[in-house]
């Protein structure tokens, strides 16, 4: 009953804030726009690479085009919950108690509280058609398919745990939110590319350090058949190991916060 009263919370939170956000329609409208070029420069360089030579080696243009486009998602996601300026500016101005005192969870409390990237709406839905046409022209098995969206939805929700986790790590030992900016950046431009490009070095930092190839990388390469299926599952238990940790991380941080700037 707690779960389902905190997901009717955070809805209702979001019901407000879209509200609040077209209170100005055409402003509204502009900004929404605006951000749905993200997918256009998604798009553009992969039909580039594709129409002047023969693509990375192994990686068909579809196949690229959708792994181009679920980092995109993913991360986009991450954004649309988390907006690290948003949540460190309230922490800065001690404002967050109004949020915590709330009889819902610490994490739904933040969530809602705190608007994430709405103009980045259109993005979203854009890299999700663009991942069921890339879909589509690979002609892959449905349980397949359904055990993809399931492991990309799992990584969503770790990543969302765990760039919460770093936001709040990075205010108060650095009492900034640029830290955190710039992970969810570099996490979007390098995964939007085989890591197998990157060498070995690069590919450890993203499984383990920023586990964003649990969440993108390695579940397309499991859906395309680069490699055994068997990493699926290890996959799925990295994302449930991430989110476990990265809740019991954030229980304990949060509580080295204190209103009026930490």
């Amino acid at each position: 009953m707690e779960l389902i009263e905190n997901i009717k919370y955070f809805i209702l939170c979001q019901k407000y804030h879209w509200k609040e956000f077209f209170i100005y329609r055409l402003q509204g409208l502009i900004w929404v726009i605006v951000g749905s070029f993200g997918v256009i420069f998604t798009y553009i360089p992969v039909t580039i690479i594709y129409s002047i030579s023969q693509g990375i080696p192994g990686w068909s243009y579809f196949q690229l085009l959708l792994l181009s486009n679920t980092a995109g998602f993913t991360i986009g996601f991450v954004w649309y919950f988390i907006v690290p300026w948003n949540i460190v500016n309230g922490m800065r101005a001690g404002e967050l108690d109004k949020y915590l005192i709330r009889p819902f969870g610490k994490i739904t409390c933040i969530l809602s509280g705190y608007p994430g990237n709405l103009t980045g709406i259109a993005g979203l839905i854009g890299s999700l058609l663009l991942i069921i046409y890339s879909l589509a022209n690979l002609k892959l098995q449905l349980l397949s398919i359904a055990i993809f969206v399931f492991g990309m939805l799992l990584g969503i929700a770790a990543l969302v745990m765990l760039f919460l986790l770093i936001t709040i790590l990075a205010y108060l030992f650095m009492n900034s939110a640029q830290f955190t900016n710039s992970m969810l950046n570099i996490s979007w431009s390098a995964n939007s590319y085989p890591l197998g490009i990157y060498g070995s070095i690069i590919q450890l930092i993203f499984t383990l350090v920023l586990p964003i190839g649990f969440a993108v990388y390695y579940p397309i390469q499991v859906l395309l058949g680069f490699i055994n299926p068997i990493f699926a599952i290890i996959s799925i238990f990295g994302l449930l190991v991430i989110t476990a940790v990265s809740k019991l991380g954030f229980d304990k941080v949060i509580k080295s916060y204190s209103s009026g700037g930490g």
